[in-house]
């Protein structure tokens, strides 16, 4: 009888880890459809994902928090499906009531993923990815340490991820370039102690880079480019 109960349990557990796993594959699913509306978002997740771990590592983040983390990083923009395409394949500034609606998608994702209870760790994360240390983010306007050690560490993977990567609107940056502007950002838009791991684990980002981009050079910005991250990492 015991050993009959024991069975019973054991292969209850495993099919709740596959209920789990299958739920996870269907909302990363979604995640990837999202990604694949705009071609120049192509490969977002995978790479915040890939810098998340390494700086939460950096970091001393247990296992369970590196796992919480690297689950926020592939489902943070997840509430894109609710954007509508003309602002997500805008290739020029986006008018203030369009970056109003962009600011929506965190929330839109936390929504999205209510009542998955698995998946509770995740939500503050992607609630508050693109909060900033002193207080001017969104959606809620957290600052320093109400936010999330996840959600600072995502910001500063996304707004490295947005800077390297080609957009509609400019080239691809440099990994010097995104580095000296996350370093002008500590403090103010990014956590300090993030910034410092980010620093830290600048040889293993920069491997990761040179993979993602097959060792490809990239575009040095003139000096109309400088600045114009900015908007686009928190509203885009």
């Amino acid at each position: 009888m015991t050993h009959s109960l024991k069975d019973k349990s054991a292969s209850l557990k495993v099919t709740m880890t596959q209920l789990q796993d299958t739920y996870l594959m269907t909302i990363e699913a979604l995640a990837a459809a999202v990604e694949a509306r705009d071609p120049y978002t192509h490969g977002h997740t995978q790479r915040v994902e890939a810098y998340t771990v390494i700086m939460a590592k950096a970091l001393g983040c247990d296992e369970s928090e590196v796992s919480a983390i690297r689950r926020a990083s592939v489902l943070h923009d997840i509430g894109k499906i609710g954007i509508e395409d003309v602002i997500l394949r805008k290739q020029a500034r986006l008018e203030p009531d369009e970056e109003i609606r962009m600011q929506k998608h965190p929330v839109i994702g936390v929504d999205m993923l209510k009542g998955i209870d698995f998946l509770d760790p995740v939500l503050p994360l992607v609630r508050h990815h693109h909060e900033r240390w002193d207080g001017n983010g969104y959606p809620d306007q957290l600052r320093a340490d109400e936010i999330p050690l996840g959600a600072r560490i995502l910001a500063v993977a996304d707004a490295l991820d947005a800077m390297t990567s080609d957009r509609p609107y400019r080239a691809a940056r440099t990994f010097e370039y995104a580095k000296t502007e996350i370093l002008k950002g500590s403090a103010t838009h990014f956590d300090p102690e993030v910034v410092t791991a980010f620093i830290k684990s600048q040889r293993a980002i920069e491997d990761l880079l040179r993979e993602a981009a097959g060792d490809e050079v990239n575009h040095h910005p003139s000096s109309d480019d400088l600045g114009g991250w900015r908007l686009h990492v928190v509203g885009r």
